[in-house]
């Protein structure tokens, strides 16, 4: 009880002394499974003066009861600009079951050691005594800008772009690369597969046309296709069908970041006020530099990593899909606007 007396105390000084407003004081990172995401986000966590939480609309049951009311927000029809602060100061809470390594070094918190915050995060996460312990030492004591992501979370994100003015990015990858990536996840029994159970649900609440179009299809589809399908569905469920919906709001192309990072990059940390910090190039570098184990990793899956080279990896759905899944779903995207800005801006083969 006093961890969380002492914890709500540094939220309430930060929000006291942070002259950003609460649409700029968070970001929000959304995008489909296997795009890219958990990579941007530790780009932007590499940075000292920002506060990362991985996912924490996936952890419900190891939440602190702050987190899971900023959750309900999010997932409130009647979402709007007032509910912000409460958000932020949910997520601002450190958990060790959305607090994810890599850990880089912050200018905020009482304790700052990467490592041992890393032997305390498995800690906490097996020992619930230990969980009040981690609140303490790393929920921010200083201005700090939020960065949270959400993956698979259509409606939160649609919600956020038409109801708020907080500042979010949508975050897509070639539909192809998307496909390979979760099947060989899919295989490998480390992603999930439940949406293909309820894909014509899916189109025919979210996506009429498209329901229409392939209801009767369906049984008939590849596992490929329907994945497809669930994409497209997905991407302009989330994002909508315009290029640039509101200010505050950025549609970035996973390839665009893997060729030029640093570019790329920057848009979105002006939006929070911050710069290229030299942090961040050097996470950037130690994260390009291929395939291989790293200790700040340590327990996490190879197929997770965020060390490779992010460009082999963007394009090795060419080598891994057959020509004929290749060219049918790309038959089955060619027409979505997501995919034809792909092609425009991020140079998507079709």
């Amino acid at each position: 009880m006093l961890s969380d007396i002492a914890a709500d105390s540094h939220v309430r000084r930060l929000e006291r002394r942070t002259s950003v407003s609460a649409e700029r004081s968070m970001l929000g990172l959304f995008s489909a499974g296997r795009s890219g995401s958990t990579w941007l986000g530790c780009l932007l966590d590499s940075h000292p003066d920002v506060t990362y939480r991985f996912e924490p609309h996936a952890q419900v049951a190891g939440l602190f009861k702050d987190a899971k009311y900023a959750n309900a927000l999010l997932a409130s029809d009647r979402l709007s600009d007032s509910d912000l602060v409460s958000i932020r100061r949910g997520l601002l809470h450190s958990n060790p079951f959305i607090d994810k390594p890599p850990f880089f070094h912050k200018r905020s918190g009482a304790l700052r050691l990467p490592g041992l915050r890393q032997a305390l995060c498995v800690t906490a996460r097996k020992i619930p005594l230990a969980r009040p312990l981690y609140r303490w030492l790393y929920t921010p004591t200083a201005s700090t800008v939020l960065v949270f992501k959400h993956v698979a979370q259509e409606d939160a994100c649609r919600r956020l772009i038409n109801q708020t003015s907080m500042s979010l990015v949508y975050l897509a990858r070639h539909p192809c690369g998307t496909v390979a990536s979760l099947l060989r996840g899919q295989e490998r029994g480390v992603m999930p597969s439940a949406r293909r159970g309820v894909v014509e649900q899916l189109l025919l609440d979210h996506a009429p046309a498209l329901h229409a179009r392939y209801a009767e299809r369906l049984p008939s589809l590849s596992v490929a296709q329907i994945e497809a399908l669930i994409w497209l569905c997905s991407v302009e469920w989330a994002f909508g069908r315009q290029r640039r919906p509101r200010a505050g709001v950025r549609l970035l192309f996973y390839e665009n970041l893997c060729r030029d990072t640093e570019t790329e990059l920057e848009p979105l940390l002006e939006m929070m006020g911050l710069d290229l910090h030299s942090a961040v190039r050097a996470f950037i570098k130690a994260s390009k530099s291929g395939e291989r184990s790293h200790l700040s990793e340590l327990g996490i899956q190879k197929y997770f990593s965020v060390f490779r080279d992010p460009e082999t990896s963007a394009n090795r759905w060419k080598s891994t899909l057959s020509v004929d899944d290749q060219r049918a779903i790309i038959d089955m995207v060619r027409d979505s606007h997501i995919f034809r800005w792909g092609v425009e801006e991020a140079g998507w083969e079709y």
